[in-house]
């Protein structure tokens, strides 16, 4: 199956309107996330005002959405920055408590499963994959349902999507055969 990895920030933001109007470019994340050559709200997005630092969190366990986020900005989870947490429910906490902060998160996390909203405290920011300086309408993903869709389609790239696998230990059977032949089309 195929997920991704979506940038996210607190939704009570003060330069949300500018994030969803603009998305951010890659190179953008690359110098928040591991040079740390952008560290202010106003840097990322291009407003003045007195400097508001970005509060940036990052997976500190070994973790397949921190690894394929460093990919998609040409680095390996190691050169990420940022304060660390444990897990998607970390993460989506730290960044729902911090009116400054910014991470990323899989699908599932970043979205209520049951809603198909953003999670509580949270809002997903439109990455600008062709640096035309304004997120499009397919790099808005604003709910579980599109963002499905989009990746599926492709509109949502290689990295941050991603592929799934399952993987059993030896040859399925019984109700581990009957649960896959259920889940795979």
């Amino acid at each position: 199956c195929r997920d991704a990895v979506f940038l996210i920030a607190n939704a009570e933001n003060p330069f949300l309107k500018q994030l969803v109007q603009r998305g951010v470019p890659i190179e953008a994340l690359r110098q928040t996330f591991i040079s740390g050559k952008i560290d202010t709200w106003q840097a990322l997005t291009g407003t003045t005002g007195t400097p508001d630092p970005i509060h940036i969190y990052t997976r500190g366990d070994e973790a397949g959405a921190a690894a394929t986020w460093a990919e998609l900005l040409g680095g390996s989870q190691s050169d990420l920055l940022g304060t660390a947490t444990t897990g998607e429910p970390g993460m989506i906490e730290a960044v729902g408590a911090d009116r400054l902060g910014m991470g990323y998160s899989g699908m599932n996390f970043a979205f209520d499963v049951a809603g198909g909203s953003p999670s509580k405290g949270i809002a997903v920011i439109p990455i600008d994959f062709n640096r035309n300086g304004t997120a499009d309408p397919m790099e808005r993903i604003a709910d579980l349902a599109q963002a499905a869709a989009a990746i599926s389609s492709g509109d949502y790239p290689a990295p941050p999507a991603r592929e799934l696998y399952l993987v059993t230990k030896d040859k399925p059977s019984g109700a581990t055969l009957a649960f896959l032949e259920w889940i795979l089309p």
